[in-house]
């Protein structure tokens, strides 16, 4: 029942159906999945028992997002942001001692790249149908695909970043079957193709930058380095070939004085950095930053920093930048973990290896795109966060077995 709940709220969260159709708007779904994996939770006497260094770092991070919202410019812009992460919070430690054994974590990462999945092909299939054609203000003339962060094309983008490293690294470690002749592998070929397609089609050069680094990921974990970097050669040069000439022009001045974009965000970062430096210690609050920016820098530009690091330590100051970075590079460590004691208990199981790898890959993808998005409180990086300290556990509780069961099926 347990699972059932969570992933009721990870389809709540990716798909916002009340956002979607009409009869459901104004449906807390969100809240209503938290309570039922609670209540569910309690049922099954289950006990918040999954112990790992990402717990204490992530109850830090809640600590000082607190400290810096009683420090906050203005209090009222950044009770949402705490309320908000807060859920996150509870959602991680129900959710990393939920999905503990082998069965749940795949069954909750299939919805997972299915709930992806769904946005991608959709996405896909906007850029078929207009002929292979990626209009420069992105998807749907701008106004991206379904609810929430999709709408948005450079959230979408680092939001398909973030996983497509899973979704490859799938294609090669899921062996299993549905329906005894339908390999799961073909669907990951299908998603992973469909994921750099709609990459591309979003018109995000910070996307299209990060696609490009998870693509040297891959290659970099693939023992085949000689056929990896053609086939990389390859792709690349069909992806640039597929860009029309109003978007190449967009990214052959990335960066320059021409650039207004670009002009505009190094503005804001340099205001984001101004503000670190005045309040190295607590920021100016959660979501505080426009306030900021506006009242006390009289700035007229009413934008986000378009940069997750800047957002951090100018919103949390640097101890919330340094908690932050210290989770990401830590997923690193639990994931190079995972593959050791699978290594040292010789359990050949290759969808955990695979997962351990795609998640390494989903990290930099979002490392990446984290320098040109704001995204510090959507789910990219907890998400992986939760599935990165599941998969510790999981590992954990087979290389306990006195059995040594070989899970490779």
């Amino acid at each position: 029942m347990s699972l059932f709940f969570a992933i009721a709220y990870l389809i709540a969260e990716y798909m916002r159906p009340q956002s979607m159709y009409d009869a459901l708007s104004g449906l807390p779904l969100g809240q209503v999945t938290i309570i039922g994996i609670i209540i569910s939770f309690i049922i099954e006497g289950r006990k918040l028992n999954n112990s790992n260094f990402q717990n204490i770092l992530i109850l830090a991070y809640l600590f000082w997002f607190f400290i810096s919202f009683l420090f906050a410019f203005k209090r009222d812009l950044a009770w949402q942001p705490l309320v908000d992460f807060s859920k996150w919070v509870i959602i991680y430690f129900l959710l990393i001692n939920i999905i503990n054994d082998r069965r749940r974590l795949y069954i909750f990462l299939i919805v997972f790249l299915l709930l992806n999945f769904r946005y991608t092909q959709f996405a896909a299939r906007i850029w078929i149908s207009n002929g292979f054609y990626s209009d420069p203000r992105g998807l749907n003339a701008g106004g991206g695909i379904g609810a929430g962060f999709f709408q948005n094309p450079n959230d979408f983008g680092v939001a398909i970043n973030s996983v497509l490293g899973i979704s490859y690294c799938m294609i090669k470690s899921d062996i299993n079957k549905i329906i005894r002749w339908f390999k799961m592998q073909w669907f990951h070929i299908v998603c992973t193709v469909s994921m750099i397609i709609a990459i591309v089609a979003s018109s995000s050069r910070g996307a299209a930058l990060g696609l490009g680094v998870v693509f040297l990921a891959i290659w970099y974990k693939s023992k085949k380095k000689t056929i990896g970097i053609a086939f990389l050669v390859i792709v690349a040069t069909a992806i640039i070939a597929l860009i029309p000439d109003d978007n190449r022009l967009r990214f052959q001045g990335m960066g320059s004085e021409e650039d207004g974009t670009s002009q505009s965000r190094l503005t804001l970062w340099r205001a984001g950095m101004r503000m670190a430096s005045e309040y190295p210690i607590t920021g100016v609050g959660p979501n505080n930053f426009i306030y900021v920016n506006r009242e006390h820098y009289f700035s007229e530009r009413l934008e986000v920093q378009h940069n997750v690091y800047i957002q951090a330590m100018s919103e949390l100051g640097y101890p919330g930048l340094i908690v932050f970075l210290m989770m990401i590079f830590g997923c690193f460590y639990n994931n190079r973990k995972a593959r050791k004691i699978l290594k040292e208990k010789q359990i050949d199981d290759s969808f955990l290896y695979g997962f351990s790898h795609g998640l390494d890959i989903c990290v930099i993808g979002f490392i990446v795109n984290g320098f040109f998005i704001t995204v510090l409180y959507y789910p990219f990086i907890w998400m992986l966060l939760i599935l990165n300290v599941a998969l510790l556990d999981v590992v954990e509780r087979l290389s306990n077995d006195s059995k040594n069961i070989i899970y490779n099926a």
